[in-house]
């Protein structure tokens, strides 16, 4: 592999950029990241606000350990219990304190913070922080034993998270189905009376929350803080002028429930969206069978109102996976869409999810694919506006990680040791076939080795079945899933990594253990990613049990080894290097807007949030 020179993050026109974008703005460049699937959103966010990017994530009503900063950053001791729903307070996080551009909660909550952490209300962003961490299930106090204020303060927020949950999902949800397909005032539909009356019961208890807790932010920031501390950021902690703009807001809102939209312009304009996005779907996808329908999109636009405040506070908007449809529907430009597979996944099936992903990722003002193979789905969907985007890692990171490798190979007792951390899907992941790998090692290397695996997937107990069925289960050694620092750790002491055997490309699993310089085994194929990276991975490729016994020699060889460090720190430094996720983004953000720029001159630009009246930054 030729050397070459290394690009630096950001080049230096991007950072004069970022410089002369402040200059004009009075602020940095602000992004939000809605979605937060792998820790994607964090990972991105963190690397460009070093280059001094004011990032934002909304990680709406998705709390998996995997989406979690605590699970990317924090030097964790303990184990965590519920993958999906984790409690942070239950877990020593060494000191960690999730920063407070992260948002997690329910989408309505996590936008409310936001909105108001833009806005410069610091008061009613403490106040929603905390009731996200208590939603959450993170920590309000530091490291170490909790004094008994602290502990009470705990309950005081959990309490009022409790109420939050209360009237979110009882009924704020009412009104959400107040805005079917069926035009009139809501006197007219055709529904029992008791309906009619839980909707208007619902909109008046989801209307009035902030009203309630805007004394309640005020009274709690008096005991918290002392009555010396009444203001934030150069603005009174109490603006009376908050009340005026909820209460207008409220108003509104009222009208538009109790009449259908009438009088209202955004909910005017929300009335035609569904059948607007109706005739994208046609325009664009002439040729699918299942068809978009008004009903598809009706669902997300009780949320809207919402979504669109926040949405008007950023420069720009990119959405991960799924969340693309959010700015979709609320027709706010410029959006980026990141794909993390989801494309192979989640835009050609018949079902409404499919549908609305593929038009938000058709309508997309830039596309990001991670996936090598996406690329064709991406050509199915004729998507023109797309590039290569590497899987965020952190290289430095993983590379001043300190291992354990003698202490690890002498608690266990044997020569070599081989991770596995892939969860236990055999259908997408293939981890059975490592397994069916290991009597065939036995025989080549002998028995004088362990493998790591992790205990998650729906397939734990058909694994562990399928090692006794082999006689293999005595060379298995099983834990619990590994946060980040201690993958990182682990990395640095075993001698092979197993990645999946069923796809084609990589993921971030395979660069991480490639810049901790340990053969990386998995179904690889360099023509997929040709695309992405100049120079292919130094990978390992097998798919089958037989040609995972062959590359496992291969990978033990020390000659073998020696030249492949080599060749894997060249790999990461000129192709998967952080630095050029940063680049890529930069470059993409600097282009859009400058297209944006082009048609507001023009005047040819519009979203909602003009039509909301919203304001258009912050």
């Amino acid at each position: 592999m030729p050397q070459q020179e290394l690009p630096t993050a950001p080049h230096r026109e991007q950072a004069d950029w970022l410089k002369e974008f402040q200059r004009l703005h009075g602020r940095p460049l602000r992004v939000l990241h809605i979605g937060n699937i792998a820790n994607n959103a964090y990972l991105n966010s963190t690397l460009l606000i070093d280059q001094g990017v004011d990032c934002h994530v909304m990680c709406h009503d998705y709390y998996h350990i995997m989406g979690c900063p605590e699970w990317e950053d924090a030097e964790l001791e303990g184990e965590v219990e519920d993958h999906f729903r984790p409690d942070w307070t239950k877990v020593n996080l060494g000191g960690f304190e999730r920063p407070r551009w992260f948002a997690q909660g329910p989408l309505e909550l996590a936008a409310l913070y936001l909105v108001a952490r833009c806005d410069g209300r610091c008061g009613m962003s403490w106040l929603f922080w905390h009731m996200m961490g208590s939603y959450s299930k993170v920590p309000h106090f530091r490291g170490g034993k909790p004094r008994f204020a602290e502990v009470m303060a705990d309950y005081f927020w959990r309490l009022i998270a409790f109420a939050w949950r209360l009237i979110y999902f009882v009924a704020r949800r009412g009104v959400v189905r107040a805005y079917a397909p069926h035009r009139g005032p809501l006197w007219t539909v055709d529904a029992p009376w008791w309906w009619k009356v839980r909707m208007v019961a619902g909109f008046i208890f989801g209307r009035t929350l902030e009203a309630v807790l805007s004394p309640l932010w005020f009274f709690a920031l008096l005991l918290e803080r002392g009555v010396t501390t009444l203001a934030c950021g150069g603005r009174p902690a109490w603006d009376p002028r908050w009340l005026v703009q909820w209460a207008k807001s409220t108003w509104s809102s009222a009208v538009a429930v109790l009449t259908r939209g009438q009088g209202d312009p955004f909910w005017r304009a929300m009335r035609t969206r569904p059948e607007q996005l109706v005739a994208q779907f046609a325009e664009k996808f002439p040729d699918r069978a299942d068809q978009l329908t008004t009903a598809d999109a009706v669902p997300n636009l009780g949320l809207m109102p919402r979504v669109v405040e926040l949405l008007s506070r950023y420069d720009i908007v990119q959405a991960y996976a799924t969340d693309p449809v959010w700015p979709m529907i609320a027709d706010h430009h410029p959006y980026l869409a990141f794909e993390h597979g989801t494309l192979r996944t989640f835009t050609l099936e018949a079902n409404t999810t499919c549908r609305l992903t593929a038009l938000a990722y058709r309508l997309a003002d830039r596309v990001f694919i991670t996936n090598g193979d996406c690329l064709a789905y991406a050509e199915k969907l004729e998507i023109t506006d797309y590039e290569p985007m590497l899987h965020p890692v952190r290289e430095d990171r993983i590379r001043s990680t300190l291992g354990d490798y003698k202490e690890l190979h002498a608690e266990l007792g044997v020569r070599h040791v081989f991770l596995c951390p892939l969860r236990h899907d055999w259908g997408i992941k293939g981890t059975d076939k490592y397994l069916r790998a290991l009597p065939g090692i036995v025989a080549r290397i002998g028995d004088d080795f362990r493998l790591i695996l992790t205990e998650w997937g729906a397939q734990v107990d058909e694994s562990k079945a399928l090692a006794k069925e082999l006689g293999v289960e005595h060379l298995l050694i099983w834990r619990q899933p590994l946060a980040r620092r201690k993958l990182f750790s682990m990395l640095q002491s075993i001698d092979v990594l197993f990645d999946q055997t069923l796809l084609p490309v990589f993921g971030a699993t395979a660069p991480e253990g490639i810049a901790a310089g340990v053969p990386v085994i998995m179904s690889y194929d360099p023509a997929q990613t040709a695309w992405i990276v100049d120079h292919p991975a130094p990978i390992l490729a097998a798919r089958t049990p037989e040609e995972i016994v062959e590359q496992v020699v291969v990978a033990l060889d020390p000659t073998w080894r020696a030249d492949y460090e080599r060749r894997a720190a060249e790999w990461i430094d000129i192709d998967h290097t952080s630095r050029r996720v940063i680049s890529t983004h930069l470059e993409a953000y600097r282009e859009v807007l400058e297209k944006f720029a082009e048609l507001d001159r023009s005047g040819s630009a519009s979203g909602m949030a003009l039509v909301a009246g919203l304001p258009e930054g912050g």
